[in-house]
């Protein structure tokens, strides 16, 4: 089979709609550090989880699709 049929046969990849945003910590100038430091480890959580599901649509295709690492 030749490159562009491989093209053809493709399946279109879309990622969830949420693995394209970025995380800010929503900390300000005069914010308690206490404050801040909660915030910051929101942040950082909600980004953390965000790339374990992003990374888990990404193997669950590939690995279902045949084209695996």
């Amino acid at each position: 089979m030749g490159a562009a049929a491989a093209d053809q046969n493709a399946l279109p990849v879309t990622l969830p709609p949420d693995c394209r945003k970025r995380e800010r910590s929503g900390v300000r100038e005069g914010d308690p550090l206490d404050l801040a430091l909660l915030k910051t480890d929101q942040a950082l959580g909600n980004a953390n989880a965000r790339v374990a599901r992003c990374a888990a649509f990404h193997d669950t295709f590939f690995n279902h699709s045949g084209s695996g690492d």
